[in-house]
């Protein structure tokens, strides 16, 4: 849930401040997701110190998606 919460804030939040521009908001809007993501790949590897979830993952994609809502509506 921490994962899935600061990537629904970070996305609403780039969201609202770039929605004007979709270019920009889609470029700033996909940075909290890969970031994200990144670090459970990262996990899953062992690059990075932590136990991969796809619970986790599942949490940063809904996150993202209704972050995005928000940030659209």
């Amino acid at each position: 849930l921490p994962y899935g919460a600061w990537v629904y804030a970070a996305t609403s939040f780039f969201g609202r401040m770039w929605g004007e521009s979709v270019v920009w908001r889609v470029a700033w809007c996909s940075l909290p997701i890969g970031a994200a993501l990144g670090c459970e790949i990262f996990q899953m590897v062992g690059w990075a110190p932590g136990t991969f979830d796809w619970v986790d993952v599942l949490m940063c994609v809904g996150g993202a998606v209704f972050g995005y809502g928000v940030a659209r509506s």
